[in-house]
This record gives C-alpha cells, structure tokens and sequence, in this order.
C-alpha cells in the first residue's frame, strides 16, 4: 500500500530490456542508486521491471546501446500533469488569480516609512519588525495602538508615530522629538583636541592658547588648543578657541587577494523553471524541479509584470565547468595600491610615504598598505567645566 501511494504521488514506470544481456541492466541501476521492483524474466533476452519516475528518465538517458530499454506504461500525478499540463493551466490559472488577489488584500507586501532619513528609516522599520510590522504579515496581526504605545515609550527620540494600513501596505508617519538648536557662537567655550594619533607638523591658532607645537607626537583625543586666554597675572578669560592643526596620520587598508582565479564555462546544457509569482510567494509551474548539475549560474529573466502585482519569471539553470587559473599578484597588488594612493589624494591628503607588506594565508595573501599623510587634526568641543580639560579626552 505504501508503494502504491508513492508511485501516485510521485510518478512510477514500468519498462522492458531486451537484448543478450539484459539482466545487465540491473547492475547498471544498482551503481546508480536506483530501485528496481518486480522483476520478471520474459523469455531468454527479454526482462521487465517496474521503476520510479526518475529512476526511469536515468536510465532511458544512460543505458548500453546493446540493451534496448522500452517503457511499457506509466502512471502517477506527475504524468497525469504532463498529459494534460496545457488543460490544467487553463483551468487553474483562474482560481490562482483570485486567491492571489484575495491575499493580496490581507498580507503586508511594503512597509514605507515616511520623511524619514535613512538612518531613521533603517531604525524605524528594525523596531517595527521586532513587533510584527514586516512584509509578508497578516493585517489582521497588527495592534496599531500596542505598536505607538511600544515605540513611543522605548525611544524618547520620537515625539509621534503611527502605523496606517492601506491595502497591501502599511504607512508609518513619524515625527523626531526636535530637540533645541545648538547655538554656536563667540560667547560660548570650545577646546580644539585632535582626532587622530598623530605628529604634528603645523599649528596655527587664531584664538587660545597652543598646547602641542610642530613635531610634537599626540594621540587622538588629545588638547591641541586652549579656549583660554590671561586676563590678568592670577586670573584667565574663557574663549572660543579656534585655528588650524596639521599632522601626519597614517592611513591604512588591508585586502585579501585570492591565488586562484576561478573560470565558469557553459557547458550548452540548462533547465528551465517557470514561475508565477506574487511578491514573495513563488508557484512553480508544471516543470521539473530537479537540477543534476553539480555547478551552474542562473539567469532570470522574461519578467512579464501583469495586474495585481503578478508576475511570470522563467529561470535559467545554466551548467558550467569550474576551472581555475593562478592570478598575477604582483599586477593585482599593484592595482590595488594605486586604487588605495589614488583615494587619499582625492580626500585631499598630501602622502609623503608609502609601505606594503604581503603576507601568505593559504588560498590568499594578505595586501597590508600604509601611507603617511598630512592632514587636518583639529576638532571643536565645548569645554566641560566639570572634568580637567588639558589632559587626553578619548
């Protein structure tokens, strides 16, 4: 009974080999991981067996040209279909239609955040998926009021937020608690620290009291210039310091090289699956879903966008032979160095020293690149009366 009901579900054949050694045909299943029942001798030459519906197309494919493989009958689901394939469509496409529209109206497909930065947005929509608010979620699962109350209370950076659903989307509307303007003017109180670790090669205050001088070896974070100046023997006036600080920085960047460089040739053989999809609920249409090849790309294409956001998509399973041939790594790390030197000079910096060092991974060599350069150090910070401002501020 079970067999009976796999045969139906998935397709079963039964076939004759005829031929001087037919019962060869039996090793040749075997190696192939293919099960072989009922088997009956017919004459001398002559043996029939039934098999799987795979088992069958492996065998009609690949078989001796002295053992002549005939299938007698077949039966099971997957034949009915392919029998009357065209007469299903037909009758099926209909009612597939009306159930993708009908979910249409009842699953979440977009989930649009709106005046939102993308920061905001990227935070916005994490904070709403941990609470059910993502694409492919019942409508009907959604608490609109349990969901502002949630986000409200857990962020204080949001003044206002709420959730419409319209049709397959859902709408968020939001609005960032604004928070007063930082008013930056002369009467307020600024140190100058440094962001990077760095030596210094020019300083030029236009305002407070230099704290490094050129040459001098400072790390980042550290106070460059004061926002003080003497008001009288015992006594200092706060100011808002402000100059120019260069230094030499070192910048670095580290990127892996492969030793092998892998080839992908077509082989001319592919399969082809056809889709009818709405958004991201994909339905295979009639074809085998089986890929034999051990490598192949896949090329997607013959979209076809018809009403109610449905779509028919044919994929391609293209197989390939994976060669691999050793790549030039001294035109490869070159290329890379100048990509490197090349992007400094485009931010600006002036590079008076370059090192590379390669070291062996295994299937890869580590490209380490380093340069010295001059730039701009100096940061603005309002000075916090609370804390000793001289030292270095990390």
């Amino acid at each position: 009974m079970k067999l009976e009901i796999i045969d139906f579900l998935y397709g079963a054949c039964r076939m004759e080999a005829k031929g001087v050694f037919s019962e060869r045909i039996m090793n040749i299943a075997n190696k192939k991981g293919i099960f072989l029942r009922d088997i009956t001798r017919e004459d001398d030459k002559t043996i029939t067996f039934t098999v799987s519906r795979k088992g069958a197309a492996i065998l009609l494919s690949d078989h001796p040209d002295d053992i002549f493989l005939t299938a007698l009958s077949s039966w099971g689901i997957p034949y009915i279909l392919s029998l009357r394939k065209n007469r299903l469509i037909t009758l099926l496409a209909p009612f597939a239609i009306l159930l993708m529209l009908f979910l249409s109206t009842q699953v979440i497909w977009h989930v649009n955040v709106i005046g939102a930065t993308g920061e905001e947005e990227e935070y916005i929509l994490k904070e709403l998926k941990e609470l059910g608010v993502k694409k492919g979620a019942l409508k009907s699962s959604i608490d609109q009021s349990r969901i502002k109350n949630r986000i409200l209370i857990e962020n204080p950076d949001i003044m206002w937020l709420w959730v419409d659903l319209k049709g397959s989307s859902a709408i968020v509307k939001f609005a960032p608690r604004q928070l007063p303007p930082e008013v930056y003017n002369e009467d307020e109180f600024y140190n100058i620290y440094s962001t990077h670790d760095a030596v210094i090669t020019k300083i030029l205050p236009k305002s407070g009291a230099a704290k490094v001088k050129e040459g001098d070896t400072v790390l980042k974070g550290q106070l460059l210039i004061e926002g003080v100046m003497p008001k009288d023997a015992e006594n200092i006036k706060y100011i808002h310091a402000q100059g120019e600080v260069y230094g030499n920085v070192w910048e670095e960047k580290t990127v892996l090289i492969p030793k092998k460089n892998e080839i992908r040739t077509p082989t001319g053989r592919k399969t082809e699956h056809l889709y009818i999809n709405f958004k991201n609920f994909p339905l295979k249409l009639f074809i085998n879903s089986s890929i034999l090849y051990t490598d192949y790309d896949i090329i997607e294409n013959n979209r076809i966008i018809v009403p109610s956001r449905l779509s028919f998509t044919k994929k391609e399973y293209i197989e390939v032979d994976v060669t691999y041939e050793d790549n030039n790594i001294s035109a490869l790390q070159k290329t890379h160095e100048s990509e490197f030197y090349t992007s400094l000079s485009q931010r600006g910096f002036s590079v008076s020293y370059t090192e590379s060092v390669i070291n062996d991974t295994g299937d890869s060599v580590s490209l380490t690149m380093r340069a010295l350069c001059e730039e701009s150090i100096a940061k603005e910070r309002r000075i916090n009366f609370g804390e000793n401002n001289s030292v270095t501020d990390n």
